[in-house]
C-alpha cells in the first residue's frame, strides 16, 4: 500500500510541476512568417540563411543573441542567471526582410527566456591603432585590383591580405586576440599585409617596424548592449 501511495504521489508531483522550461518551445504560425524555437534535439551545429529563411542549429542562446544584435561579442554584456542552452531556430517568410526577421526572433527569444536589452555606456580597456610613420605604411599600398585573404590564419600563425584597409586589419586583430581595437588610421586606401598572429607583442612589433603603425593601450567609454536575464523563481 505504501508503494502505491509513493507511486501516486510521484505522478501528482509530475503533473503539478509540468514539463521543464527547457523542454518547452516557441511555435508561431502567422500569415507573415513561421517561427520555431526549441531545445536542440540532435547533435550538430549549423547556420543557414536564404532569401526567405534563417535557421540556427545547435547554437548557444548567448551566441544567437549577439549575432541577432549584429554586435561584436566584446561589446555585449550579460547579467543575471546563467541561462545559456543550446537551441534550434527555424524562421521562414515570403515577405519579411532579414533585419525585421532578426528583430522578430530576438523579441520572441527575450519573451521566452525572460531577458531585456538595454543600451549602455561603459568604460573599457582598449587598444588604439595609430599611424606613426606614413611613408612606411604607404610603401605597402596595394597595386592589385583584387581583394584577397590568404596565408595560414586558420592556424593562427599569420594573416595575409591583399588590398585590405586598416579597418579590416583591426577586425582581424580584435577577433584573434579578443581585445577591443579602435582604429585611428585612414581606411580609404588598400594595403598588402602579412601580419604575424602568434603573440600580441610580436604583432605590435611587426606593425611598427614594417607598417609604420602601433597599438597603444588606453581606456574609452564605449556604447554596449546589456542583456539582463530575469531571475526565475
Amino acid at each position: 500500500m505504501r508503494k502505491l501511495w509513493i507511486f501516486v504521489a510521484t505522478i501528482l508531483t509530475f503533473f503539478a510541476c509540468g514539463p521543464k522550461d527547457e523542454d518547452k518551445q516557441v511555435s508561431i504560425d502567422k500569415e507573415e512568417y513561421k517561427l520555431i524555437i526549441k531545445k536542440e534535439e540532435e547533435l550538430g551545429r549549423g547556420y543557414a540563411e536564404g532569401p526567405h529563411m534563417i535557421n540556427y542549429k545547435g547554437y548557444f542562446l548567448n551566441e544567437v543573441i549577439v549575432e541577432l544584435l549584429d554586435k561584436d561579442p566584446l561589446l555585449v554584456k550579460f547579467r543575471g542567471p546563467k541561462i545559456n542552452p543550446e537551441i534550434d531556430i527555424e524562421f521562414s517568410s515570403q515577405t519579411v526582410e532579414k533585419k525585421e526577421a532578426q528583430a522578430i526572433i530576438l523579441a520572441e527569444l527575450s519573451r521566452f527566456y525572460e531577458f531585456s536589452i538595454e543600451d549602455i555606456k561603459l568604460e573599457k580597456a582598449v587598444w588604439i591603432l595609430q599611424l606613426v610613420d606614413a611613408p612606411k605604411l604607404l610603401s605597402h599600398e596595394t597595386k592589385s585590383d583584387k581583394r584577397l585573404i590568404r596565408g595560414t590564419q586558420k592556424r593562427n600563425i599569420e594573416w595575409k591580405g591583399t588590398n585590405q584597409n586598416t579597418a579590416e586589419l583591426a577586425d582581424v586583430i580584435q577577433d584573434k586576440f579578443k581585445v577591443i581595437i579602435l582604429n585611428e588610421v585612414d581606411t580609404a586606401k588598400g594595403y598588402d599585409f602579412s601580419i604575424p598572429l602568434v603573440s600580441f607583442d610580436e604583432l605590435n612589433g611587426a606593425l611598427r617596424e614594417d607598417y609604420g603603425m602601433t597599438l597603444e593601450e588606453g581606456r574609452e567609454e564605449l556604447k554596449m548592449k546589456l542583456i539582463s536575464f530575469t531571475p526565475r523563481r
